[in-house]
């Protein structure tokens, strides 16, 4: 099948750009709701994201590499991650991040890092998940 047969052919080609805008060849992602996605690239390179798409080709990462574990509620994302990707050891830090707020596409990116919280370690990760009383579990990812 060559180029100008397809492009000749209107239904073919429709078919050929219905199946690359909806497919997401680079990446796998699972929804968090509200537009945030856990995205994989890799084994390594697993963050969690607030994409402008649903392939999450473009947008902001929320929570480096590499996720590990996670959770989430329509108001909380939790995680987990080892940052042995980035730095070569062996350490994890722990994010929360209040998701709801109301934001701009301009002023996002002010937005999500003013609701993060962390890199925490364990202990004080647990004790901002009580003292703001989320209700949620690390699951490993």
């Amino acid at each position: 099948m060559n180029l100008k047969y397809i492009l000749r052919n209107p239904i073919l080609t429709f078919f050929l750009l219905s199946v690359f805008q909806c497919c997401c060849l680079s990446s796998k992602n699972t929804s968090l709701g509200s537009d945030y996605k856990l995205s994989e690239y890799s084994y390594k390179e697993t963050d969690i994201m607030y994409c402008f798409d649903n392939c999450c080709n473009s947008g902001y990462t929320v929570i480096p590499n590499t996720v590990m574990a996670y959770n989430f509620d329509d108001n909380w994302i939790i995680a987990k991650n080892d940052s042995n990707f980035d730095n070569h050891r062996s350490d994890f830090a722990y994010w929360i991040f209040k998701k709801n707020f109301s934001s701009s596409k301009e002023n996002m990116y002010d937005s999500i890092k003013a609701n993060l919280i962390g890199p925490l370690d364990s202990a004080t990760f647990y004790k901002m998940l009580s003292k703001r009383s989320i209700h949620l579990q690390l699951i490993n990812y």
